[in-house]
């Protein structure tokens, strides 16, 4: 085990000398609106082209997707995309049908339509998903490049106050695999008006507290902190298919963020294990914040989040 702690920031991917990444802000962690949903979103009243609008963009295609398996969910205009655009308008009889661009009747047309395996909306099911695959988990290109956030402001990003979906990437570093069900996450939150004091809490109790998760008396949830559970009631969210070392999987975990204060900071922190390795890492340094935490705990990871109302439909009314 060649890992360096604490933890080192360094973006590997950039330059020399590059600023260091903040703690808070795992990339292993991702935010989306929960899917299916039971009204689509609106349309928000300024054509899409060229990529003018990632977040509305994005959206658009999370659905369109389910019409044109070709499409990918990045946010990010291309020439294909434009050509699928003028494609369909010309296919569904929409008005202008030579336009590249996404006005309110093409979105309208697109939401009504693009429909998953079950005959939901298709609008924000997992980018990676589809009739054939209904239960993929996200591998760690998927989170890079297909989940987009609503806007980042000083690496927090900003997503909605609703039903969301929180996906934490899992790696492995053995050899052997870990068979499905095996590995798995506990991931807490907690909110507050505050970012300073979300990342100064005391996080020494967390340890043995997710300790306690995977045999004997579970210990309570410590003071201010809810767990999200699986949909088994269990606080073990596992991942349902082998965890390879070349193969980085996500679990996705539902969380309900509509009892949030809007313009509040969430604190996501996802603890990660397995049958092999129940947390049984000592940390290397203390762990009385957030920062110590997951910089001297290798099962540990955090980003923070800020929420606030959507416009429009909502999708959960």
């Amino acid at each position: 085990d060649r890992r360096m702690f604490p933890t080192p920031m360094q973006n590997p991917r950039l330059r020399p000398g590059a600023a260091a990444e903040p703690f808070f802000a795992s990339p292993d962690i991702v935010v989306r609106p929960e899917a299916p949903v039971g009204t689509t979103p609106s349309f928000r009243g300024t054509n899409i082209w060229n990529g003018n609008l990632r977040y509305q963009l994005w959206t658009f295609q999370t659905a369109f997707r389910w019409i044109y398996p070709s499409v990918i969910p990045n946010g990010e205009w291309s020439d294909q995309m434009g050509d699928l655009v003028e494609r369909h308008r010309r296919l569904r009889g929409i008005a202008n049908p030579g336009a590249r661009r996404i006005d309110a009747a093409l979105w309208a047309d697109v939401m009504a339509n693009a429909l998953d395996e079950n005959g939901s909306p298709g609008v924000y099911r997992a980018p990676w998903q589809n009739a054939a695959v209904p239960a993929l988990p996200g591998s760690e290109i998927d989170l890079m490049e297909t989940v987009v956030p609503r806007r980042v402001r000083n690496s927090v990003w900003q997503v909605y106050r609703e039903r969301s979906t929180v996906d934490v990437l899992l790696h492995h570093r053995d050899t052997r695999p870990v068979a499905a069900n095996g590995a798995f996450v506990v991931l807490l939150w907690r909110s507050g008006a505050s970012q300073n004091t979300l990342l100064g809490t005391d996080c020494t109790n967390l340890v043995p507290f997710v300790r306690s998760l995977t045999g004997g008396a579970p210990q309570p949830t410590p003071p201010g902190w809810n767990v999200a559970l699986a949909a088994d009631g269990t606080p073990l969210n596992r991942l349902s298919v082998d965890l390879a070392a070349r193969m980085p999987r996500a679990v996705s975990i539902n969380v309900d963020l509509s009892g949030v204060s809007t313009g509040h900071r969430i604190l996501l922190l996802a603890v990660v294990g397995s049958t092999n390795d129940v947390f049984s890492a000592v940390p290397t340094g203390p762990v009385t914040s957030v920062e110590n935490l997951v910089r001297n705990w290798p099962h540990a990871a955090a980003r923070v989040v800020s929420v606030w109302p959507r416009p429009g439909n909502q999708l959960f009314p």
